[in-house]
């Protein structure tokens, strides 16, 4: 199984305000956009890869065993990945809980590694499109930096879950194996 670990973006308002910035990119024609549909809205925490049904388990298991207390994220601005004039991602970033979110993927980290995952780093942030090809960067990065500001909304962050992805032509399908209430 593909999985990964994440926190659903849920609050009606958060959506509706990323569906019009990505109503918004698409409308530029700047780049060709493959958005995140509401429904997969999520902030990765850690991405397990393929994972066979026992270890799945076993880190939904250890998931539960979690203890962290519900937070707000601030949703606000646009920035992209990786940088240095490559456009791959377009995010929406935090201006407050990043450092319990932080925190919360301390402890998912460090879980995953005792089961033999390798540590990566994190960044927060919300991916809303993914960037198949460029057409016009410069409108691109000024559409960009036009939204750098732009307040998104609230997130309660009260779960945490383990979830499958199964690769699809029309894009991804996310099914939780585990929620773990904070």
């Amino acid at each position: 199984m593909r999985l990964f670990i994440a926190v659903d973006i849920v609050d009606q308002n958060v959506v509706e305000n990323i569906r019009t910035l990505q109503k918004t990119l698409l409308d530029t024609r700047s780049a060709e956009l493959r958005p995140v549909p509401p429904e997969n809205l999520h902030i990765t925490l850690k991405f397990l890869g393929e994972v066979d049904d026992e270890i799945a388990g076993e880190i939904g298991a250890r998931l539960n065993l979690i203890e962290y207390q519900p937070f707000k994220v601030r949703l606000k601005g646009l920035g992209y990945f990786p940088g240095g004039g490559y456009i791959n991602v377009i995010w929406v970033g935090m201006a407050e809980g990043a450092v319990q979110l932080k925190g919360l993927y301390t402890l998912v980290e460090d879980t995953a590694q005792r089961l033999g995952f390798r540590r990566d780093s994190f960044s927060p942030h919300l991916t809303i499109c993914r960037v198949k090809s460029v057409r016009d960067k410069r409108l691109l990065l000024q559409t960009l930096e036009k939204f750098s500001e732009y307040e998104v909304g609230e997130e309660e962050v009260s779960e945490l879950k383990l979830k499958r992805s199964v690769l699809t032509p029309s894009g991804p399908v996310y099914s939780d194996l585990v929620v773990k209430r904070l």
